[in-house]
């Protein structure tokens, strides 16, 4: 199994079909997870462009079978003025299809690496509240917003995944 990259800035590439997309992550352009709304509100995709890669850094702190945060990382300019460190993902408890992922107090998920990508990992990022029945994931909604997608059990095609790239 690929390691991931724990304890160190990373930044979160959407995949939107695993596994047939995978060779298309390394490709040039993409969209990252970004906190530019500021907290308590949804995260979105967006390019990685000067003035929102501040809003771009995430880290998982640690691993654990218990759930793994995701937060994000201080950054410069306006990011700095958001509490990093304190916020990460998060989501409301009447999970359902379609909730969104906000920037608030960091919520435990499962992050399951799946595939390695010329160095970076492919991750599954999944709520812990999953339903009987039902497979969850974190995706990305029609307007680039992040949110709660819902899947067949045993789903192994067309899942939501995040490319999670060290950076520096």
């Amino acid at each position: 199994m690929p390691e991931l990259p724990v304890g160190c800035h990373i930044t979160l590439r959407y995949v939107p079909r695993v596994p047939q997309e995978l060779e298309e992550a390394k490709s040039q352009g993409g969209m990252y997870a970004c906190a530019r709304n500021g907290p308590n509100e949804v995260l979105e995709v967006v390019a990685r462009e000067p003035g929102l890669v501040e809003y771009q850094k995430w880290e998982i702190p640690t691993l654990s079978d218990e759930g793994t945060l995701i937060m994000l990382v201080p950054g410069e300019g306006n990011a700095k003025e958001l509490d990093a460190g304190e916020l990460g993902f998060s989501h409301d408890e009447n999970i359902r299809p379609g909730a969104p992922v906000t920037l608030s107090t960091g919520k435990k998920y499962r992050v399951e690496p799946k595939h390695e990508s010329h160095g970076d990992v492919v991750v599954f990022i999944r709520p812990l509240e999953d339903m009987e029945n039902k497979d969850r994931y974190v995706g990305v909604s029609r307007d680039n917003r992040l949110e709660i997608q819902e899947f067949p059990p045993g789903t192994s095609e067309g899942l939501p995944g995040w490319l999670a790239h060290a950076s520096h």
